[in-house]
């Protein structure tokens, strides 16, 4: 009689074993622009298909650059407004990408941009109010003119200029939207 159970359990630690040795990694992260929360959350996909089988719980964490724009005064939470989650990356190794708008302010330029802000106080204010404002718009056109205005201007270090390129953008983005 136990022969057959320690069967199953051998044949179930295999199974279990095999799918973790052959699974993918993965993981998503998130932004609230109104709260200026930032999470994460990991995930294990079968082999290959980018189907998971497992995700955990979103876990809040601390970005430097949100912790920035905080504690530098460029802007502020609103905890009772819309909390949307914008998606900042989805990778998995099934498929070795997965990023949105946002990765690229928030993870590869994000310390570069940290040194812009703090060195280019004036242009930053503009460049975060816009950006923001636009980001917790209720239009998706809006928001999408506020991810380009945040991942082109933040070199700009002319405040007109500023302005110019911010117009331009966005009237770009709501001419590309109208055809």
């Amino acid at each position: 009689m136990r022969k057959p159970l320690t069967n199953i359990g051998i044949v179930g630690v295999f199974i279990i074993a095999t799918v973790l040795v052959t699974s993918d990694r993965g993981g998503l992260a998130r932004f609230s622009p109104h709260t200026l929360e930032y999470r994460i959350q990991s995930e294990r996909t079968f082999f290959a298909t980018g189907i998971p089988f497992y995700r955990s719980n979103y876990k809040l964490v601390n970005n430097p650059l949100v912790a920035m724009l905080i504690d530098d005064g460029f802007v502020s939470p609103q905890p009772d407004k819309n909390r949307r989650w914008q998606l900042v990356f989805h990778w998995n190794d099934s498929w070795r990408d997965g990023y949105g708008p946002l990765y690229d302010i928030f993870h590869r330029h994000r310390n570069r941009i940290i040194e812009w802000s703090r060195n280019n106080r004036e242009c930053a204010e503009i460049y975060w109010s816009e950006g923001f404002r636009l980001l917790r718009s209720d239009n998706t056109i809006d928001v999408t003119a506020g991810e380009v205005i945040l991942n082109f201007c933040w070199r700009i270090d002319n405040p007109e200029e500023m302005r110019k390129t911010i117009q331009q953008l966005k009237d770009g983005v709501a001419s590309y939207n109208a055809t």
